[in-house]
């Protein structure tokens, strides 16, 4: 409640600042992952927060900023991707930043999920966010969430079980 009153008392301008600030990591975390290189990563969040700077006095409820400026994230990164040649995947990488997996075989098979499926998985399991906060981000009924995600786990079920099943 006291965060809310927080907001309401800053400038569109200075509220999306402070949330660009405060979570800039995750905003990178999420390019990251869908990217796989550090300075696409960073010109995508650079990118965002000068999209959600423009546009922040059009929020209507400044209680999503936060979810809206990950929306924002995700949808300058799908552009990219739809614009650009395959990046070397993350596997194959030599110490970036997120490339200290400890198990190569799951980011494998996660790799190989659509973009819906495996955004999903990224939302959930390794930035924390809610089934609702993950329905918000990427506009969709939380109902379809929860059915794509339980539909990715099958699918890495089956490919990491085929996976070791050849050893």
């Amino acid at each position: 409640m006291e965060q809310q009153n927080v907001l309401n008392e800053q400038s569109p301008e200075e509220m999306m600042e402070q949330l660009i600030n405060l979570h800039y990591s995750g905003l990178y975390r999420m390019a990251y992952k869908y990217v796989c290189n550090e300075q696409d990563a960073l010109d995508i969040v650079q990118e965002s927060a000068y999209k959600a700077m423009k546009h922040c006095g059009s929020l209507r409820e400044p209680q999503y900023a936060l979810t809206w400026l990950y929306q924002i994230v995700r949808n300058e990164a799908v552009s990219f991707l739809r614009g650009q040649k395959p990046s070397v995947p993350i596997w194959e990488m030599d110490g970036g930043t997120e490339a200290a997996y400890t198990d190569i075989d799951l980011h494998r098979a996660i790799a190989q999920l659509p973009v819906g499926e495996k955004s999903v998985v990224f939302l959930r399991y390794f930035d924390g966010f809610s089934f609702k906060q993950i329905a918000e981000i990427l506009q969709e009924n939380i109902n379809t969430i929860k059915s794509r995600l339980y539909r990715a786990l099958q699918k890495l079920k089956a490919m990491l079980e085929g996976s070791y099943a050849q050893l």
